[in-house]
């Protein structure tokens, strides 16, 4: 007889062979994420019997299928970036997945998943996924907003109604109001001489500490 041993089909569970001749043609069970590599005589260890093996055991016997883990079985990695002033809790209502990354694997091992970056974005902490042998298998990482710190410099000239903010990336915040008696205030600029003024509100879209002037 044959005994599939964790595998999912055989066709044919057994068989009947003179003593003394060769086994001929065996069955091919299968057994989805994973690679049949032949009959054994025991379910773990055992001699592998082919097809030209003679028949050499007097009595009634069973042969085992043994089996390799496929190593290109796929799972998938879900990306969440998290939404301007949205909260910490992992859910739709606070994070918005931006992307899916196909991997693969050895089936029924545990591996570390991969992490994507995004530019304003911590990284979080890596994960470990089992990769079932089906190939079914996900998890999903979410991705925090990183702060900024915006400086206000008044370039020598009064005191702005307030002088730094911690902004999230991405985040729009008001810029402070500046008076200073006897000169006309004509805005913030990206830089202490020249640049691009800012006015109204801004925007954080870079992805680092910025200085208005």
């Amino acid at each position: 007889t044959f005994d599939k041993n964790t595998g999912d089909t055989l066709a044919t569970t057994s068989k009947e062979v003179v003593f003394d001749q060769n086994y001929g043609e065996l069955p091919t069970p299968a057994k989805t994420g994973y690679t049949f590599i032949g009959w054994y005589t025991d379910p773990e260890y055992g001699e592998k019997i082919e097809s030209t093996t003679k028949m050499d055991i007097s009595n009634n016997h069973t042969f085992y299928a043994h089996w390799t883990p496929n190593t290109n079985t796929t799972y998938k990695v879900r990306h969440f970036l998290q939404k301007v002033g949205a909260g910490t809790e992992q859910n739709t209502t606070n994070y918005t997945e931006t992307t899916s990354t196909s991997h693969t694997g050895t089936s029924d091992t545990t591996v570390s998943a991969p992490r994507s970056s995004y530019t304003g974005f911590a990284a979080p902490t890596s994960k470990n996924i089992t990769i079932n042998r089906f190939g079914t298998s996900e998890i999903s990482y979410y991705y925090n907003r990183n702060y900024y710190t915006v400086t206000y410099n008044p370039n020598g000239r009064g005191t702005p109604s307030f002088t730094s903010r911690s902004v999230q990336f991405g985040a729009t915040y008001p810029i402070p109001t500046i008076s200073v008696t006897g000169w006309t205030f004509n805005g913030w600029n990206t830089a202490a001489s020249g640049g691009t003024q800012v006015t109204g509100t801004a925007t954080l879209t870079n992805a680092s500490n910025e200085t208005s002037y």
